[in-house]
């Protein structure tokens, strides 16, 4: 059973790699109630921001992609759909991380690496859905 668990996965790796990401990511998101900080934000965007429901919509997405990765036959449309939700979660992470690395007052934190990782996922889950099956009849 731990076999034909661990060969279905790996048969779609980048989706496991991609779902674990998300996963750790709305963790931290979810922990931290302060991740982002003013400026360069208005007040409300950064409580948005910093609200539970987008780590909880990153570990939700993780976890679409492992559990998509982990069927024999998986949707091609729930594919499509994990993959463009995960490649606008990582680009709403990564270009607010970089107003951040940009703009913020000196001596706070600095998200550059945040910033480049981030970025780095969004080009992972662009060739993944190059590179992802297609059917035309769905």
């Amino acid at each position: 059973m731990l076999r034909r668990t661990m060969k279905r996965l790996l048969n779609n790796g980048w989706h496991c790699i991609v779902g674990f990401s998300l996963i750790l990511n709305g963790v931290v998101l979810t922990i931290n109630t302060r991740y982002f900080f003013w400026p360069p934000h208005p007040r409300f965007i950064t409580d948005f921001l910093n609200d539970d429901i987008v780590g909880y919509t990153g570990i939700l997405i993780g976890v679409g992609m492992i559990h998509w990765a982990y069927q024999e036959h998986g949707s091609y449309k729930m594919n499509r759909f994990l993959l463009a939700s995960s490649s606008s979660f990582y680009t709403m992470l990564g270009l607010t991380e970089l107003m951040h690395s940009l703009f913020a007052h000196p001596f706070t934190p600095r998200m550059e690496w945040g910033t480049i990782s981030d970025l780095v996922m969004v080009l992972a889950t662009l060739y993944m859905a190059r590179e992802s099956p297609t059917r035309e009849d769905e």
